[in-house]
This record gives C-alpha cells, structure tokens and sequence, in this order.
C-alpha cells in the first residue's frame, strides 16, 4: 500500500475525537464524561500530524504493509476513545498542577516533533532523495545527539497524555505499547547511521534518550 496513506490514521483520530466530543455535548449537553483538554490535545496533536503529513513529507514510492495499515488505524480510533473519558476530579480541574505539567510537556513535544520532521523534510528536499534509498545522516537540532528526537517526542505527548489520565492502567498500557513500537524502530535507525555514517556520529550518540539509550 502507498504510505501516503499514513496520513489516513490522522483523519481517523481527528474525525473519533471531534464527533465523540461534539457528539457528547449536543446529546447529553454536557462534557462531565469526557476530559475537555485531553480532547483538544489530541485533536491539536492529530491535525499538526495531518498537516504534517501532506506538507512535510516526501513519500516517493515508498509502501507500508496493509498489516502495519490496519493497526494504525485501529490505534488512531482506540486511542481517543480510550483518553478523552475522565475522572470527575479531572474534569472539574482540581488537579491544576497536573494539567500545567501535562500541557508543559505536550506543547514541548510538539515543537521537538515538528522541528525534527521540519529538519528530514528540508534535508529530502536538498537532497532531492524522495526516490533514493538513502537515507543521510540528520545532524542539527537534537539529531545531533540522538538518531529520533520525532519519536522521543511521540513518547512524549503520549506521557503528556498518561499524565491527565493517571487513575487508569489504559492509558499507562497505550504508553508503554507506543514507546516500545517506537523504539524497535528508533534502533534501526540508529544501526543504519552506526553502518553508513561511523565515522559523523559522535561517541554520546543514542537512539532516543540523550545519554542514555
């Protein structure tokens, strides 16, 4: 399948955010089930995604398998669905340290993640690979010392995420389940970059936790 179709995951959970959201509030006229701000995270977050999707990213030919299809879309329905329902604590804002810390992070993901898929967009562009399987070595911003700040950031917005909706293992699984997908693929990044580009990445280079891992 083209992996153009990626950007269809976003549509999904833009599309199960917005009508769960509008659906709650024009059908029970009311919010109370549902967390307002982990809906509009998620929605911000889905549509930058989709935005992204189609106006920085250089597809080629490259294809995705329908499996790896199918499960994104399932995760892009499930996610919302399993986030957006809140505690009456939550949603009635008593938890305000929570909520400040949670957008902290969320917004500051969100800028790492942009600025890092803004940076392999203008790299492919120069480069002129959208065809090529090459990929070269990205070195500014924080690539300098990991090989996937976008997937550090991913991880990131969805402890953002964990963070509102810490009374449920749901949410602590959903987590878990994306920083372990995404660094399976972060460490094939960093081996291709070790393979082709030893003698360009420094001795402190890590895949996504600067230092660390």
């Amino acid at each position: 399948m083209p992996k153009r179709w990626f950007c269809h995951l976003y549509v999904v959970g833009l599309l199960v955010t917005t009508l769960k959201f509008i659906y709650n509030y024009r059908v029970h006229r009311t919010l109370l089930n549902i967390d307002p701000q982990t809906s509009l995270m998620i929605i911000s977050h889905t549509t930058r995604r989709l935005i992204e999707s189609q106006y920085l990213t250089i597809y080629g030919d490259a294809k995705i398998h329908i499996a790896g299809y199918v499960c994104g879309l399932a995760h892009y329905t499930i996610t919302p669905l399993t986030l957006i329902y809140s505690r009456p604590n939550l949603v009635h804002f008593s938890d305000l340290n929570l909520r400040i810390i949670s957008l902290i992070i969320f917004i500051s993901a969100n800028y790492i993640q942009y600025k890092s898929h803004l940076i392999l967009y203008q790299m492919k562009m120069k480069n002129n690979s959208s065809k090529s399987a090459v990929y070269q070595l990205p070195t500014k911003f924080l690539f300098k010392n990991i090989s996937c700040p976008h997937y550090t950031a991913e991880v990131l917005i969805y402890i953002s995420f964990s963070i509102l909706c810490y009374d449920r293992l749901s949410a602590m699984f959903l987590t878990i389940w994306v920083a372990s997908n995404l660094a399976v693929v972060s460490d094939l990044h960093y081996c291709y970059y070790i393979k082709h580009y030893s003698n360009s990445i420094p001795s402190h280079y890590c895949r996504m936790i600067p230092g660390v891992w």
